[in-house]
């Protein structure tokens, strides 16, 4: 209410000041103006500051916030010494909020008085302490304590010349000072990983960063080095030729599509099926940098030799599927009508080949749907999905609960929301076939909750797992209802299920972390609902 009314003053004094504008003529009409002006701006001002100091009363009180709460429920519980890294954890929600920076340096400077416990509870971070303090690190450079993070980072830098530190670790030290835009410490570093992987990965964000710069001679000194390894940018192929053009390598950047073209082709023809489909993938990313570099002549003719040669390869239906719509997608591209049209007559003639298998056809409808719509094509997925839908009208060659699935989540993500519901409702209204799908040999329940929830049956999604779901399907659960703002909701759910503390602690650490992306603050209905957690764990405050 006065937050309502607080703006109405302000629109007024606005209107208010507009009309003055139309007869000004004197230095004090202008002084009242900038009078009316100043009285605005400290009427939002002092909103502002309400709106702040509300949110960090609420951060510091368990019956305000579901933070606080979870807080409060770590700080008295017994699962406590041995899970301290839980406050990393509430450090790291709290970076959402830009109005409680002094609630995370509490975090940070807890932690830190903690690790002489946490190193006798926990051996591991006692023999690998770099890995607690990099984490810690991490966490502190998003506080204004400046000073405590730079002594971290010193700490870190000792510790990594007293230590063999492994590759992974090297890696989240080189993204900091990335992060930071330390280019020469993330170069220092990055001299001493040996896997290739991370060597073109850091290695293409330093020469972006130094031509930003305008450092041209450390930018070309890393481009040199990295033309070296072709092998490992064919992972990066978009990367590696963003940054070949941003330093006027355009013909070097040609080079490499099309000798990438004639080596890639050549392993085309391994007849080991990972190894094929590994290639493929390469194959199709160069296709994409031609047309970007303006070959759509090659990127034409090698992505009609690749296709003749993935629609022809026999062996997982399902990876070639989803790559045949990935080089489908590329036709389309390329503006050339008639060979897209050839080709998705291919690919639709080749999926509907497959559906005739019940083993496959509750995957291959699913995964086939979300494809198209990721590459933009689902107005072309449409045709199959009906086709596929009258399998079972003259004979039932599918089982039904598996058809009715499949075809209820295809409709649902391609936007066909009445033939969607019409097929789920079959099982929703049949509880045996309910649960003759979740028994299915062919089908993951886990899968098929995440269906129902990305095909927006969220409410039948909780009503599926039952009273005790197990821990990844409250993950799922609790993900949707937070992504949806049904804070409410997902307190009732977490009192319900009656998880134990650190379970418990999570949940609420996840509800507050919605809330604090959200920018809102619980109503009274959630106040109430974490007054019976307070209830329950703190009995003698009640």
């Amino acid at each position: 209410m006065g937050k309502q009314l607080s703006r109405g003053l302000a629109c007024a004094i606005i209107f208010a000041g507009l009309s003055a504008c139309s007869d000004m003529d004197s230095d004090a009409d202008i002084e009242v103006l900038q009078e009316r002006e100043y009285r605005v701006a400290e009427v939002r001002r002092s909103e502002a500051n309400t709106e702040r100091h509300s949110l960090r009363e609420a951060l510091e009180d368990p019956r305000l916030h579901p933070y606080a709460l979870a807080r409060t429920i770590f700080a008295e519980s017994d699962f406590r010494q041995n899970s301290p890294m839980f406050l990393l954890q509430f450090a790291a929600a709290l970076i959402d909020s830009e109005t409680a920076p002094e609630i995370v340096d509490r975090e940070v400077d807890n932690l830190l008085a903690e690790f002489d416990e946490i190193s006798r509870l926990q051996p591991y971070f006692e023999q690998n302490e770099w890995t607690f303090y990099l984490r810690l690190l991490r966490v502190s450079q998003f506080t204004p304590n400046t000073e405590r993070t730079a002594q971290l980072r010193d700490h870190v830098e000792d510790l990594f010349e007293l230590h063999i530190i492994d590759n992974n670790s090297r890696a989240r030290l080189v993204e900091y000072y990335l992060e930071q835009d330390q280019l020469d410490d993330a170069e220092r570093h990055l001299e001493q990983i040996d896997e290739p992987y991370y060597i073109a990965r850091f290695s293409l964000i330093l020469i972006e960063r130094y031509l930003q710069r305008d450092d041209r001679y450390a930018a070309q000194r890393l481009l040199d080095e990295l033309s070296l390894m072709e092998t490992e940018l064919l992972g990066f192929t978009a990367e590696w030729v963003s940054v070949l053009l941003l330093a006027n390598r355009e013909s070097q950047a040609v080079s490499f599509i099309l000798d990438g073209f004639d080596r890639a082709f050549s392993v085309l023809y391994d007849e080991d099926q990972f190894t094929f489909y590994r290639n493929i993938i390469s194959f199709h990313d160069l296709v994409q940098q031609a047309l970007r570099l303006e070959r759509a002549d090659e990127a034409r003719h090698a992505l009609l030799q690749a296709y003749r040669q993935l629609a022809t390869f026999s062996g997982l239906e399902l990876i070639n599927i989803r790559l045949s719509i990935a080089f489908l997608k590329s036709f389309a591209t390329l503006g050339d009508e008639n060979t897209f049209a050839e080709v998705k007559r291919d690919v639709l003639a080749r999926t509907y080949s497959y559906l005739q298998n019940p083993d496959y056809f509750s995957e291959i409808v699913r995964a086939f749907s979300k494809e198209m719509l990721e590459h933009g094509l689902e107005q072309h997925a449409i045709e199959l999905i009906d086709s596929a839908a009258q399998m079972n009208d003259d004979e039932v060659r599918i089982p039904e609960p598996e058809f009715h699935y499949a075809l209820g989540y295809a409709y649902g993500v391609l936007g066909e929301e009445e033939p969607g519901q019409r097929h789920l409702q079959v099982l929703f209204n049949d509880p045996a076939k309910l649960e003759e799908l979740l028994s299915s040999f062919r089908v993951s329940p886990f899968n098929v909750l995440q269906d129902f929830i990305d095909a927006g049956y969220v409410d039948e999604a909780i009503e599926l797992v039952g009273t005790q779901p197990n821990m990844n399907e409250i993950r799922v659960i609790f993900a949707a209802l937070v992504a949806q703002e049904r804070f409410v909701d997902a307190l009732q759910k977490l009192g319900e299920y009656d998880l134990n503390e650190s379970s418990t602690v999570w949940g609420l650490l996840t509800i507050g972390h919605g809330y604090l992306t959200s920018g809102v603050l619980p109503n009274a209905e959630a106040r109430a609902v974490m007054q019976d957690f307070w209830s329950r764990y703190m009995p003698t405050d009640s």
